[in-house]
């Protein structure tokens, strides 16, 4: 009989070895193992470590019934860790699904999770709520708010910390986005390097991949098309090899994006075609929009003008519904 060591050993493994689906079974078992034996703080930890899993992945929607799931069981036990733990993990999903509809929603559950974090001194958790904070206060375009937070995650980090280089590249990986969203693209490549540096230390692959997806979003930013494509298509290749949902959504609107840039159309087509596809999948609303214009970007060069204005207008119908402002001002742009 397999026991939970050696089932949270093989789901660890596979993690760490990019397997997420893999991970995402043996962390169910492990769940299952724990519920069958009355341990209930087991079956609470596996629970949060599965919606991580599943989040990552790009189970969004299974993530968040996870998290659910964990919040309810750790309130009614009255498991102040744990409940803190599901507000994480539950937050994380929701900013991953809709960033900027779900923000009012989700800060209160951050603030709340990052106030036991503090009041119980686990450093890892105030540094992974901080660099949550962060997310959404970017998303929000609240950038100095974003900046604080990161600020004082890094005061946190330290060797001695649990799982130090994932939360060290974790806070570059944010820093380098907040730097590509204000323009200052020296800044965001630098931090952008830093973050695959230390994300191929720790040796996680999908944390590699995200941090290689910002560096290729830097490219974008500076017109480095070729050098963006390069590092798109290494991505988006292993995001398929490993169905990392999430990764290949976001490297295919990436290689959609720079496709058309360099005239390559049928790639284009293919790769936002794609992107739309898991965007809706996923149920991810924004990406969803960005999806749709991307798509209709190519349409348009393509001279399929009846194909883009019905995506530019369904692009304009979920802008205008989700209060998207950016992306309404683009499909006015394009449908005039």
């Amino acid at each position: 009989m397999t026991t939970l060591r050696e089932i949270v050993k093989i789901a660890w493994d596979a993690e760490h070895h990019g397997d997420l689906e893999s991970a995402v079974y043996w962390y169910k078992e492990a769940v299952n193992f724990c519920n069958g034996n009355g341990d209930t703080d087991g079956e609470l930890m596996y629970m949060s470590n599965l919606a991580e899993i599943q989040s990552r992945i790009g189970q969004l929607q299974e993530a968040v019934e996870t998290a659910t799931r964990l919040l309810v069981s750790a309130r009614k036990n009255r498991l102040e860790i744990y409940e803190m733990r599901a507000s994480g993990r539950l937050a994380e999903v929701l900013l991953l699904i809709d960033p900027r509809g779900r923000w009012e929603e989700v800060k209160p559950l951050l603030q709340s999770g990052l106030k036991t974090a503090k009041q119980t001194e686990t450093t890892y958790w105030q540094i992974y709520f901080l660099t949550l904070m962060a997310q959404g206060y970017i998303h929000s375009k609240n950038f100095n708010d974003a900046y604080a937070c990161l600020q004082e995650a890094t005061i946190h980090l330290s060797p001695t910390v649990d799982d130090p280089k994932h939360l060290q590249s974790r806070v570059f990986w944010l820093l380098a986005l907040l730097m590509l969203e204000v323009y200052n693209y020296s800044e965001a490549r630098t931090y952008a390097e830093q973050a695959i540096g230390v994300a191929k230390e720790d040796g996680v692959l999908d944390f590699v991949a995200k941090a290689q997806l910002i560096l290729a979003q830097v490219e974008l930013a500076q017109e480095q098309f070729v050098e963006a494509f390069g590092i798109v298509e290494s991505v988006n290749i292993q995001a398929k090899s490993f169905r990392w949902k999430l990764v290949e959504q976001t490297a295919e609107y990436l290689r959609g994006e720079l496709a058309r840039r360099l005239n390559y159309l049928d790639i284009a087509e293919a790769a936002s075609s794609r992107s739309l596809f898991l965007a809706r999948e996923m149920k991810t609303v924004e990406n969803e929009v960005k999806s749709l214009l991307g798509l209709g970007q190519v349409m348009l060069v393509l001279h399929r003008r009846e194909e883009a204005s019905d995506l530019i207008m369904q692009a304009q119908k979920l802008s205008q519904e989700q209060n998207y402002g950016d992306h309404l001002a683009k499909t006015i742009e394009l449908l005039d």
